[in-house]
């Protein structure tokens, strides 16, 4: 990018972490905001589903099983109530039953009584209209002596009158007992009518009762079919919301927790972009050259500036395989330059040899040696 500022110069000492230019980080700025906004997005997004959203959903279907319970727990309490009026209503109906069959009794002997008397009834009618045609005779015979211009005697007349007296006496007995019977006959009929009224409503409790037990019997029937159903989705509902808590819930956050992390990482990515427009120092020492300006351009891969440390110089150099096997890391080695020699010792001994050179590469550091060896120069070692 386009270089904005530049610090320092040639000869210059600088501190690690010092700044030594910086390059125009406006796009890397909306690179920063876009990737902040991407992750406050997924923040945003991963609050409402792992906080209100899930405790609203969380609260709906734990009220939805607690009335599915509570529903089924109403119809048991119900079936229990039906079940004891069920049974009440049976031993009404035992007793009922008991009663029509007493009642039945009843207008039984009743009906045998009462074909006995109209029996008795018709045996007493002949006898009384036999009777009573011969009071009739006897009567007439009586009144005709009686009349005026009559030759019979006194005697005829006592006679006639004493067979008449005879017939009516005979008459009135007989229709005496006619009477008897007939009232025997009207008595047996109204208790036979009042025991047959009895009869029918005693029937029509029992058929009362027999009909509260079969829509008492429909009604458990009824609610033994809506407990299965309840029973089904009140287990639904619980599998479903053991399934939210234990899986769906875990899958959501690892999922809102991928997006999270990696929103981070476009914030890293952005932030590592910003920082590389700060260019810092790596190490202490002098700033020996600079290949940027201001207003110029850098370039990914271009040496800006070489910072050299005098206090600990790096030689590096080329042996052949027999020397290589006699160094080990920490020997001490000597650098000669313009007549001065330097201590040191080894820090790296290479393990392949160069592809043209054939020989091996060993480094070594020099301390202390300052402005005596500068860099890129030539040493013996």
């Amino acid at each position: 990018g386009t270089v904005t500022q530049v610090n320092y110069k040639v000869g210059d000492t600088v501190k690690e972490g010092d700044v030594l230019f910086k390059i125009d980080d406006e796009a890397y700025q909306v690179q920063m905001d876009s990737a902040q906004a991407a992750y406050n997005t997924a923040q945003a997004g991963a609050t409402a589903a792992t906080s209100g959203a899930r405790d609203l959903q969380n609260y709906q279907t734990e009220e939805q099983i607690r009335q599915l319970q509570k529903n089924l727990n109403d119809t048991y309490e119900s079936k229990d109530d039906m079940e004891d009026s069920l049974d009440e209503l049976r031993e009404h109906g035992k007793a009922a039953n008991a009663q029509v069959a007493s009642l039945q009794s009843d207008v039984d002997t009743l009906s045998q009584n009462l074909g006995v008397q109209k029996q008795d009834l018709a045996a007493k009618q002949e006898p009384m209209e036999t009777a009573k045609t011969e009071y009739d005779a006897k009567k007439a015979a009586y009144d005709e002596i009686n009349k005026a211009g009559s030759t019979a005697t006194a005697v005829q007349k006592a006679e006639a009158e004493a067979a008449c007296k005879a017939a009516e006496a005979a008459y009135n007995t007989a229709k005496t007992e006619y009477d008897a019977a007939a009232a025997a006959v009207t008595a047996t009929s109204s208790q036979l009518a009042l025991a047959k009224q009895g009869l029918s409503a005693a029937q029509a409790g029992v058929n009362t009762i027999n009909s509260g037990k079969t829509q008492l019997k429909s009604g458990i029937d009824q609610i033994e079919t809506i407990q299965d159903t309840l029973t089904d989705s009140l287990n639904t509902a619980k599998q479903a919301y053991s399934i939210t808590q234990n899986e769906v819930y875990p899958q959501t956050d690892a999922t809102y927790a991928a997006q999270l992390n990696q929103a981070a990482v476009g914030i890293e990515s952005a932030q590592m972009q910003l920082d590389y427009c700060t260019v810092t120092a790596p190490i202490s020492g002098v700033i020996e050259a600079i290949n940027v300006e201001k207003e110029g351009m850098a370039a990914a891969g271009n040496v800006a500036y070489i910072i050299s440390n005098k206090d600990s110089m790096t030689v590096t150099f080329d042996v052949a395989e027999a020397a290589k096997n006699t160094l080990n890391i920490g020997d001490d080695v000597t650098v000669e330059r313009n007549g001065q020699t330097f201590d040191g010792s080894i820090t790296e001994i290479g393990t392949m040899a160069g592809q043209q050179t054939k020989l091996f590469r060993v480094k070594a550091t020099v301390t202390g040696a300052g402005d005596a060896l500068p860099n890129g120069v030539s040493v013996k070692v």
